[in-house]
């Protein structure tokens, strides 16, 4: 008879539980449908694992919650304790289908990168279809230039949006770690953000924003009027900057993965505009023959000192 994932994660003490752990002790059959699992199941997987971390979450308070009370929780640790191990299950199955491909193994490599956001990228993304990371980046919504109209479809994948938002909340958590460069790059970009609202570099946008929108709060209206930009805006920017890069490196990878050659330039270097490229982290590139006056730099140390920011 066939063993679930819960059944083998039933075995395993409960202070021993990891990922790693349960990615050996899954049961051969269990490891090969993960491994077999399609786009639309990856898909469906990813989904299902936040929602078993929600459910769990909320057990989890609710228990602390009775034992403050000094009331009997027997019953919820349960459910708690079942939702974890299957969490920690689909998290797994997650991970032996997205260390099948290449740039699934490059994305879990990357400090702050689990196997949830590496199996979420490669099932939304098709690089067969994609010509370019602006692509990408519109398809993940994360081009500011659109809008959803209303009445209108909407004009990028939510599901892929959100989980962007949920890497990049990831990397603002690691920013003062030295072996997280996403981490390190978002806290510099984050604070070379603030540095230019505070001088009021974003006096028009902030003035265009002011006679686009009302605002319920007078705070936030503010700052607007002040001609800046509020604290959360700029994180925010600096959040989808941080996913924007990201996402360049995960086409970077997937395309040379894919075609056997390098994969093209954003057109921010095309058109004679950026000039300095960071490399994939931890990736052997193919030769490049990028147009004169582009530097590729191998460190993350390396590029934000090029672009002048400092290291948070």
């Amino acid at each position: 008879m066939r063993r679930n994932a819960e059944a083998v994660a039933e075995e395993i003490p409960a202070d021993e539980i990891t990922f790693e752990v349960m990615a050996k002790r899954l049961s051969k059959d269990v490891k090969l449908a993960g491994a077999k699992m399609n786009r639309s199941s990856a898909r469906f997987m990813v989904d299902t694992y936040y929602q078993l971390q929600t459910f769990r979450q909320a057990s989890d308070r609710m228990v602390k919650d009775g034992e403050k009370a000094g009331e009997e929780s027997t019953a919820l640790q349960w459910v708690a304790g079942v939702h974890g191990r299957m969490e920690l299950a689909v998290r797994a199955m997650l991970g032996v289908w997205a260390e099948q491909s290449e740039v699934g193994r490059w994305s879990i490599a990357q400090y702050g990168i689990g196997p949830v956001i590496a199996a979420g990228m490669l099932a939304h993304i098709e690089i067969d279809k994609v010509q370019g990371v602006g692509q990408i980046w519109s398809f993940a919504g994360l081009n500011p230039t659109v809008t959803w109209e209303k009445g209108q479809k909407r004009p990028w994948n939510a599901r892929l949006k959100t989980l962007c938002w949920k890497m990049a909340n990831v990397f603002l958590k690691f920013k003062g770690r030295e072996e997280c460069a996403y981490g390190q790059a978002l806290g510099a970009y984050w604070g070379h953000r603030k540095v230019r609202n505070e001088r009021g570099d974003f006096r028009e946008l902030a003035a265009s924003t002011l006679a686009a929108k009302k605002f319920r709060e007078s705070e936030t209206k503010e700052h607007y009027e002040a001609g800046e930009l509020p604290d959360g805006r700029v994180l925010l920017q600096a959040e989808r900057w941080i996913a924007k890069m990201f996402l360049a490196h995960w086409f970077w990878v997937a395309w040379e993965a894919k075609h056997g050659t390098p994969a093209p330039l954003p057109y921010i270097f095309r058109d004679g505009g950026h000039r300095d490229l960071w490399a994939p982290p931890g990736y052997d590139m193919l030769k490049r023959n990028d147009p004169s006056g582009v530097k590729v730099h191998r460190t993350v140390g390396s590029f934000l000192q090029a672009q002048g920011f400092k290291i948070a």
